[in-house]
This record gives C-alpha cells, sequence and structure tokens, in this order.
C-alpha cells in the first residue's frame, strides 16, 4: 500500500463543460473514482476543477480525460501550481447559448399565447423550436444521451424528457392524417423549458468567475517587488518571487509588507484590518510580527523575511477559501433525487402499459396511445418547474426586498439555519472610526478645537485623521473664513501623533504620552475620555503652545438597526453569537449592547473557519454574517455565507447572500424569505408527484372504460400543462412575500 501511495501522480483538470450542480459533482466523482488506477478524486464546483491521484502504472492523464469526455464533460489539462481559478472560461459559450435560446423561444411563447393554430404559425413554432433544442439546447439532449448510457437519470434528463416528449407530440400534430381530430401543440412549453434551464446556467457560472477573481485579487494585495538590503545595508529592489527566507526588507510609509516576517529596526502604524477586520491600525516595533499584504502607514522599518510565497499567511488565506467553496456540503436538490428513481419508473410503466394491453388482445394503437398517455401525463414538467420557478420568484422578491441571492442553494440553506456568527466591525458597526465625544478647557469651544486639529490632520491618511475631518466638515459655516489655516512643518511621529505650526501657533495631536513627552501640561492630559480596555475607544488629545486644550474621543460606532436585527433573529428561533478579531472585553461590552451573549474575540481568518467547522460538526447548521477579506473563510466554510454589501470584493464573492448598503436588518428578511420559499417548493413538490400518483394509472387505463377519455394522448397533454400552470401559480405566490422587521420577530405572509 505504501508503494502504491508513493508512486501516486497528481493531474488539475479543468471541466469546462458538464458541471453544472451538486449532483454533477458526485458524477464527475463517480467517473473519476471507476477509472483503474486512480486513487483519490475531488471536484470542485466553485473553480469548475478535478483534482484527480493516480498511479501512472496502471493509468494515465490521456485515459483520464478521455473518460471524462466519454461521460459528457468537456475537460482540459491544466498544467502550474495550484491556486487562483480555472483558466477555463465558459461564460461567453453560456451567454451566447442562453441569449439564443431565450431570443428563438420568445416568438414561440407569443404564438403558444395566442392559440392561434394555422399551418404558418405551426410550422414557425416547429422551426424555432427545433432551433433551440437542437442548437442552444443541444448539449442538455447529450449529458440526457450519456447519462442513459451510464444508467444515470437526473435534471438533464427531466429537462430532455419533458421537453422532447413536448416538442415530439406537437410535431405529430402536424401531420396530416395521423389524427383524426389534430390536437393542441405545446411547442412553448419545450422552448421556454430549455430556454430558462440555460439562463440559469450562465448565471451560476459568472458567480463563480466573479469569485475567481477576488480570490486571485486577493493575491494582488501582495506588492510585486520588494527593497532587499545588501550585507553593506545597500538597497536593491528585486521581484517578490526573489525573496528568501532571512532576507532583510526595508519596508517605507504607505508601502505593503511584501512577506510574512519580523521587524528588526524602525517603527510604525500597520493597517491589519485584512486580518483582523479593525480600522485601527496597530502600533509596531522592533520584535513584533507582520504579515504580507497589510499595509504600512506613517513610519519606516527593517523587517527579516520569515515565511514567503505559498507559507504566507495571504497565501494560506486564499487557499483557505478555495478550500472551504469546494468541502462545502453538496445541497442536492429533491427534484434531482426524485427523478433519479422517477423517471425510469415511468419509462417502464409506459412499456408495461402497452405490453398488457397487447396481452390482452386489444388493438395495437390503443395499446401505443395508452403508452403514450402514460409517458405524457407523466412528464415531470411539473416537477422539473417545481424548484426554479419558486427560486426565480424568491430572488426577485428578495431583491425588491433589498437582499441578493446567488441561486437556489442558498435559499434552500438558509431555510434550515439554527445559528448565526456575525462580524463586529463593519456588520454590528459602521466599520469606520468616528468622533463620538469633544472636550474642551474653557474658554476654547468645541468648533475651535476640532478646526485646529482638522488643520494639522488635512494631508494625513491615518483613519483618526479621517474621522477628525469628518466631524469638523459641518462647523465650517460657523467661521467667516471657511478656508483652513494653514499647517506649516508638519511632523509626525509613528504610534504617537502629529504636529505643526498653525497661524504661528504650535499644534500637537496624538496621544498623552505623546503630549507629555512634547512638555505639554494641562488638566485634560489626566483623562482619557472613554477610552480602555472595556470600550474600544480611543483618545485622541489637542495641544497649542504646551497647553492641552481638547480631548477627542474616536470609536466604531454601532449600526442603529443592530439591536433591533438580533432582537428578529432571535425571534425566527436562531442563536445568535458573535465572532470577531477585537479584543474580548470591548466585544463584549458591544454584544451587552445589542443582546448577544455569547461572544468569541481575538479570532483570526483561521479561527473563524474553525468555529464554523466545529459547530457543523457538532450538527449545526450556520449562517456567517460580514464584510472584511478576514471573513472570507468562514464566509466560504459557512452553511450560507451573508456578505455585507460596500465590504471587502471578495467577502461580497464568497457570500451566498449579498446585503447591499450594508443593511444588516435585511438578514432576518433573507431568512424569514428562504423559510417560505422551501415551504412552497416543497408544496410544488408534493403536488407534482402527487399529481403523476393519480396521474398514471388512470392515464393506464386502470379505470377503463370509465376513464377512457384519458386514454388520449391530448387530453394527458393538457393535464401535464395543467399541472405545471398549477405550480407556476403556487410560486407565484411568493410575490406578496411581506415581511416585519421592525418587530421583535419577522412573520411572512
Amino acid at each position: 500500500m505504501t508503494t502504491a501511495i508513493a508512486a501516486t501522480e497528481h493531474l488539475r483538470v479543468a471541466l469546462v463543460e458538464g458541471l453544472h450542480c451538486a449532483s454533477c459533482v458526485t458524477r464527475a466523482e463517480r467517473v473519476l473514482g471507476g477509472i483503474p488506477g486512480v486513487v483519490g478524486a475531488d471536484v470542485n464546483l466553485a473553480t469548475r476543477e478535478a483534482r484527480v491521484e493516480f498511479s501512472p502504472a496502471t493509468a494515465s492523464s490521456a485515459s483520464i480525460l478521455t473518460r471524462l469526455a466519454d461521460a459528457g464533460f468537456t475537460p482540459l489539462l491544466l498544467t502550474g501550481a495550484a491556486g487562483g481559478a480555472t483558466p477555463a472560461d465558459p461564460l461567453p459559450a453560456l451567454a451566447w447559448r442562453a441569449g439564443a435560446a431565450l431570443l428563438l423561444a420568445l416568438p414561440v411563447l407569443v404564438l403558444g399565447m395566442l392559440h392561434h393554430r394555422g399551418p404558418a404559425g405551426d410550422l414557425v413554432q416547429l422551426v424555432l423550436t427545433v432551433a433551440v433544442l437542437a442548437g442552444p439546447g443541444r448539449m442538455i439532449f447529450v449529458a440526457a444521451l450519456n447519462g442513459a448510457r451510464h444508467l444515470r437519470a437526473d435534471m438533464d434528463t427531466l429537462i430532455a424528457l419533458g421537453s422532447g416528449a413536448a416538442a415530439l407530440f406537437s410535431a405529430s400534430a402536424l401531420v396530416p392524417g395521423l389524427w383524426a381530430v389534430p390536437p393542441p401543440v405545446f411547442f412553448e412549453s419545450a422552448a421556454a423549458t430549455v430556454a430558462v434551464v440555460l439562463a440559469g446556467r450562465w448565471l451560476e457560472a459568472r458567480a463563480r468567475t466573479r469569485t475567481g477573481a477576488a480570490l486571485a485579487a486577493l493575491l494582488e494585495r501582495r506588492p510585486p517587488t520588494a527593497v532587499r538590503l545588501g550585507a553593506d545595508d545597500a538597497e536593491e529592489t528585486v521581484l517578490l518571487g526573489a525573496v528568501a527566507v532571512g532576507d532583510r526588507l526595508r519596508v517605507r510609509p504607505g508601502e505593503r509588507v511584501p512577506v510574512d516576517g519580523e521587524i528588526l529596526h524602525g517603527q510604525s502604524a500597520v493597517e491589519e484590518a485584512m486580518l483582523t477586520g479593525e480600522p485601527m491600525p496597530v502600533t509596531k516595533g522592533p520584535g513584533d510580527s507582520v504579515v504580507g499584504g497589510t499595509t504600512n502607514q506613517d513610519g519606516s522599518f527593517v523587517m527579516r523575511a520569515a515565511r514567503v510565497g505559498a507559507d504566507t499567511v495571504l497565501a494560506r488565506l486564499a487557499a483557505l477559501v478555495r478550500e472551504a467553496q469546494g468541502a462545502k456540503p453538496p445541497i442536492a436538490r429533491l427534484a434531482d433525487r426524485l427523478s433519479a428513481r422517477f423517471v425510469p419508473v415511468v419509462l417502464g410503466l409506459a412499456a408495461l402499459t402497452a405490453a398488457v394491453w397487447l396481452a390482452l388482445g386489444h388493438d395495437p394503437a390503443l395499446a401505443l396511445r395508452a403508452a403514450a398517455s402514460v409517458l405524457l401525463i407523466s412528464c415531470p414538467c411539473a416537477l422539473g418547474l417545481a424548484t426554479p420557478t419558486a427560486v426565480m420568484v424568491a430572488v426577485g422578491r428578495a431583491a425588491q426586498l433589498g437582499v441578493l441571492l446567488r441561486d437556489g442553494e442558498a435559499l434552500e440553506s438558509a431555510a434550515r439555519l439554527d445559528l448565526i456568527a456575525l462580524d463586529k466591525t463593519g456588520t454590528l458597526t459602521m466599520g469606520r472610526p468616528a468622533v463620538s465625544a469633544v472636550q474642551v478647557d474653557p474658554p476654547w469651544r468645541v468648533n475651535e478645537v476640532l478646526r485646529l486639529a482638522e488643520s494639522v490632520e488635512a494631508g494625513s491618511e491615518h483613519p483618526i485623521a479621517h474621522a477628525i475631518r469628518t466631524a469638523a466638515a459641518p462647523l465650517h459655516p460657523f467661521f467667516a473664513n471657511a478656508t483652513l489655516p494653514l499647517a506649516e512643518e508638519f511632523r509626525a511621529v509613528a504610534g504617537g501623533g502629529v504636529s505643526a505650526v498653525v497661524e504661528h501657533r504650535q499644534v500637537l495631536v496624538g496621544s498623552a504620552r505623546f503630549l507629555v513627552e512634547q512638555g505639554v501640561t494641562g488638566d485634560l492630559l489626566k483623562l482619557s475620555g472613554e477610552e480602555g480596555p472595556d470600550t474600544g475607544c480611543t483618545a485622541v488629545h489637542v495641544a497649542i503652545d504646551g497647553n492641552c486644550i481638547g480631548l477627542i474621543t474616536i470609536a466604531d460606532a454601532l449600526r442603529p438597526e443592530a439591536a433591533r436585527t438580533v432582537a428578529a433573529l432571535r425571534g425566527l428561533g436562531l442563536e445568535v453569537v458573535m465572532l470577531t478579531g477585537d479584543q474580548a472585553a470591548p466585544a463584549r461590552a458591544l454584544a451587552a449592547r445589542v443582546g448577544i451573549a455569547t461572544v468569541e474575540a481575538q479570532a483570526r481568518p483561521e479561527d473563524k473557519f474553525r468555529l464554523v467547522r466545529t459547530w457543523q460538526q457538532a450538527g449545526r447548521r450556520v449562517g456567517m454574517v460580514g464584510d472584511g477579506v478576514n471573513d472570507a473563510p468562514a464566509l466560504a466554510g459557512a452553511d450560507v455565507g451573508f456578505a455585507m454589501g460596500g465590504g471587502a470584493d471578495l467577502a461580497s464573492a464568497v457570500g451566498d447572500v449579498i446585503l447591499p448598503g450594508g443593511h444588516i436588518d435585511r438578514l432576518p428578511v433573507a431568512i424569514a424569505l428562504a423559510r417560505a420559499a422551501m415551504r412552497t417548493i416543497r408544496r410544488n413538490l408534493a403536488g407534482a408527484f402527487a399529481y403523476n400518483v393519480l396521474a398514471i394509472p388512470l392515464a393506464a387505463g386502470v379505470l377503463y372504460p370509465w376513464t377512457g377519455w384519458l386514454l388520449d394522448p391530448m387530453v394527458a397533454a393538457a393535464a401535464m400543462a395543467a399541472s405545471s400552470l398549477t405550480v407556476v401559480a403556487s410560486s407565484l405566490r411568493l410575490r406578496s412575500f411581506r415581511p416585519d422587521v421592525a418587530a421583535p420577530a419577522v412573520r411572512d405572509d
């Protein structure tokens, strides 16, 4: 066994076509697992990539590609290191198929709705329907035929059988002399089914492409070059790939840290929101660790490279997101599970019906009519429409309510959630520092202190400077001269504060320690506002000519709807937990304000991901809500990832549900709507299945001659159409869904 494992090789294959849903993933893995010599296979729906481990003694890359092609996939051998999304892009082809099918199906729908029978109209419908099925929809029928070869029935089988039967029956109605009374035609059913399916597949592929682009954007946070120091401290700019462990690197103000390492000399404030989600920069000095991709704010330092390439935190973070997407448990659609058994049974029943009628000595024409009636009346159009129609209506209604849903799997998973994990910064809070209070030393006034601080901070990009400028902006009209006084001789001290000369007076803005070191005195230096480990606030002192005249308190403001949202989630029966990279004390203080009892603090991205996995292993169905890159692994690993719109691109890309504009009060709306949609889907499936259970025996002639009128394909086709219309009408009820998030619980009507 050991020898076989040691001799194995690994192969990466992009599945350009044929991979559409969770059942496709299972089928691909079964195909790969059945190849002699294949030790293991893992198929990732998010990246459309298969990773295969095989023994070269009994298998080859060519044989693996051939077997995949025979199974209906379009494989493409990939080379190079793993990372990012597959280069094989199916979007252009899918977009062309979906667009062409919709354009061809639209005239068929119009003619079908007019119910106008005539040689010209019938011929146009026939030609356009054949064009849809044989052109853009050809891939569906090829997949169904491949499934039949492998004794497998899935959604492609349903679509091919339903649309194909409707098309063939309708075409037979146009044959002169075949029917004593020509039956109605149902070309629009065949054409529209294929067009809608292709459009849905294009939308899913587009979402996966955005995810791959976001992963690439994450890796692009690494700077392309680094400044390396030689033995004589001479600087040399090198490509990032040339940096080795142990190299000394210089990082200047405003630059991104190239790799993971440790600071040797210098001091600076480093913005680590990518990892912690916290907007406040962290002061770093000799001995402190820094992470590649984070941003150096205002100081310069020399660091030693400790981890490079794929070993860096950033590279491992991207790999973690990719792994979480691939490991997400597949949600097998109920229609697929039913069709896998139902379709072969129906085909067998149709054949059995014909055989029984013939055995009883009846006319062969009657036997064929009965068999056709069974096939048509049980045509699984209603079963196939049960899920997509409800999903389409629910997604549209969600958009009206301010929620963007990726697909039907997000609906199904969201409806089953029992635990919601909320990030703090940018989710429960606004995600940016803001001035919460200003204390002054009379006779100075608040607007004067803010104006001085704004002048000094006018050229700084520090989050604290931005908060001060934002707070001071509304005060400009109170000054006769709205122009800010010019700040001269500006100087910044990393981790301390800034100083400048404003209107010939020395002004300092920064921490109490910084001001004391500069010889500043005053009673306000003894205060720290609300600053402290229990509040998460930062105190900024303002001094002029050696005297402290003001104290500005900076904090991340709580979203006004946060407490109401938590109450609504609890009203839905969900357990609510806070996950944050912040310190424990301020996190618990904020959690208490919004009604959250359980807090997991100081959680880095891998910690959040691990906690989500732990809850899932305990049998919980977890929803994760976040807005930053640091939340991306947990968002991807959760049963449902809710991404706050306006947050990091990666968070939005891996999220199953997007809350545009950061409106967290839309979260309970999304969950309540998902539950209503799943009730509708289950009702649709139950009705469609019950219809077939009752209709098939009648169409087969169990109550003949009392139900002899059912032994008519025209009646059977009409019954099939009626069942489909019933399912559509049931799904359309979701358009009236009205949630109430202002109350402690969310209701759905």
